[in-house]
């Protein structure tokens, strides 16, 4: 029997006040975090989000939108069935999804066209024909703990 195993890199970079905090995998959300002390003024700016080679599709903020120091806010593509409900949540009307696939690159870009923060996943598909004996002794284990506990 071949197994498959998917595994995710991470690579992210912040500059700025506001990190890519998360990256739904299936393009539903891009959530972005102030994680500073100071709110920040983010009218004009863009996310940028780029699969594989593809023509990037460019997300632009309200032209008043302000992250509050500490919040969060996440911007639905329309398709995710989200309420628009500012400033915790926007919805994308004209985008139905972030889209998806092996590699996937989401920026933050200010008004003035820096790149303030970055999250980069990549995701990797490793076939391998292992025993299955081994996924049942790990169940085994699994068992056990839990009657320990």
């Amino acid at each position: 029997t071949l197994f498959r195993s998917t595994t995710f890199t991470h690579h992210a970079r912040t500059t700025g006040r506001v990190a890519v905090e998360e990256v739904d995998l299936d393009g539903k959300f891009v959530r972005l975090r102030n994680k500073s002390s100071e709110d920040q003024s983010m009218g004009n700016w863009q996310i940028k989000r780029q699969i594989g080679d593809e023509t990037p599709i460019v997300y632009r903020f309200p032209p008043k939108f302000t992250l509050r120091a500490g919040q969060v806010v996440t911007i639905w593509g329309s398709g995710a069935g989200a309420t628009h409900s500012p400033p915790s949540d926007l919805v994308w009307k004209a985008q139905s999804s972030w889209g998806s696939g092996d590699s996937i690159r989401t920026a933050l870009i200010t008004s003035t066209g820096e790149e303030t923060a970055m999250r980069k996943l990549v995701r990797t598909v490793v076939v391998t024909d292992e025993e299955e004996d081994d996924e049942e002794d790990d169940n085994e284990v699994t068992v056990r703990h839990h009657h320990t506990g």
